[in-house]
């Protein structure tokens, strides 16, 4: 069977030397530096100003057929509230009764 064995100094040949390695990522850095800041005075360029046509919508009058007091919903959370309270106090109730009823058929 044929073994190749590489000489010492083949195997060094294809590695990239240090100053080569290190002046190519300054320069890498320095490429996407430059791609970035290029884009971002392109975007800067290109940008107009153009009127945003829901400016002339606003402020529209109000109608007030739809207005809405603010007690109209404070009263309504209370009353809401309210009635949430009593469904429980109902629930607890029947639970109560359902109970007793049991301890009487029992006994």
């Amino acid at each position: 069977m044929l073994i190749k064995k590489n000489k010492e100094w083949n195997n060094y040949k294809n590695i990239t030397p240090e100053k080569t390695f290190i002046n190519r990522r300054s320069i890498l850095k320095s490429m996407g530096f430059a791609a970035v800041s290029s884009n971002i005075i392109i975007q800067n360029a290109l940008a107009v100003e153009e009127p945003n046509p829901r400016n002339d919508l606003y402020p529209v009058d109000q109608n007030r057929e739809f207005n809405v007091e603010e007690f109209d919903i404070k009263g309504g959370l209370e009353n809401l509230l309210l009635k949430k309270k009593l469904q429980v106090i109902i629930i607890i109730s029947n639970l109560v009764l359902q109970k007793i009823l049991k301890e009487v058929q029992v006994s």
